[in-house]
């Protein structure tokens, strides 16, 4: 997931969302480009398949499980659709540490 899909939905916390990997900079949704494609994140090569579709879980307080955010409402009423970032699987494991380039390789 995009920092900046993080921040058009008004810097919301990675953790709502329970991203495994966030990446700095670019624009708003810019992950979703990666759908079909083989991405390099340090040693690791990714392959995304889908857009992650999301559900009430969003609204919840990832430390409190307080309800009624509201991001589920927001996140379809910016985007037209309930997905925010991407589910892939792993095509090549290596090592990802923080600061490691992302690029797209195929």
């Amino acid at each position: 997931m995009g920092e900046g899909s993080l921040a058009a939905l008004g810097g919301l916390d990675p953790a709502r969302v329970r991203a495994n990997l966030v990446v700095e900079g670019g624009r708003a949704f810019a992950e979703d480009d990666w759908v079909g494609r083989d991405v390099a994140v340090g040693s690791a090569v990714l392959r995304f398949t889908t857009r992650t579709p999301r559900c009430a879980v969003l609204d919840l307080d990832p430390l409190t499980g307080a309800r009624g955010s509201g991001v589920l409402t927001a996140l379809t009423t910016l985007r037209g659709t309930p997905t925010l970032g991407v589910d892939g699987h792993v095509l090549r494991p290596g090592t990802v540490r923080p600061g490691d380039e992302v690029t797209v390789v195929g």
